[in-house]
């Protein structure tokens, strides 16, 4: 929302239900559209729509829960457009570039390594996001464990109690 904020022509595609809520909020909802997927992972047929979709902007940053350790994620951001710096070409760099050609038609090649690029980078990001979110579910299982195997303690100590408590009932019965 931040980076958002600074471009005022900027429109942005929110992948999910829970981003698009936190953005609706912040009162963005007319500056983006949405994207639901079926499940956490997008399809195929999903993912090439979505890589469709990057097509129509320039520059596609992907927001994603970055995996820390199993009990840590946080806020990340990659740009799956790749481009390089202005400031990183050197005229020296320039000269190499212009003395390539291509013989296929570059605006061709250029199209195919772009959705390339952004294919790869997008698969990755996501995969990343799937190990996040599973390191958060397992770490919330493993503590659904402890807390089940401490309830079966009890219940087995209430049991050994209550078969004490009926077999000294029957002994005074006797």
């Amino acid at each position: 929302i931040t980076k958002l904020a600074e471009v005022p022509q900027a429109t942005c595609l929110i992948v999910g239900r829970v981003g698009w809520q936190y953005f609706e909020q912040a009162g963005y909802a007319s500056r983006g559209r949405q994207a639901i997927v079926a499940g956490d992972m997008p399809t195929r047929e999903e993912f090439t729509f979505l890589l469709r979709r990057f097509a129509q902007f320039d520059r596609v940053l992907v927001y994603y829960a970055r995996f820390i350790n199993s009990f840590r994620q946080e806020v990340a951001f990659e740009d799956i457009t790749e481009y390089p710096d202005e400031s990183d070409l050197s005229v020296e760099r320039e000269e190499e570039r212009a003395s390539y050609f291509f013989e296929p038609e570059v605006p061709a090649l250029l199209a195919f390594f772009d959705s390339q690029v952004r294919y790869v980078l997008f698969e990755r990001v996501m995969l990343e996001s799937d190990l996040a979110r599973t390191a958060a579910r397992f770490a919330t299982m493993e503590e659904a464990q402890e807390h089940a195997f401490e309830a079966l303690q009890s219940e087995r100590t209430n049991r050994m109690r209550e078969v004490a408590a009926s077999s000294n009932a029957e002994l005074l019965e006797t």
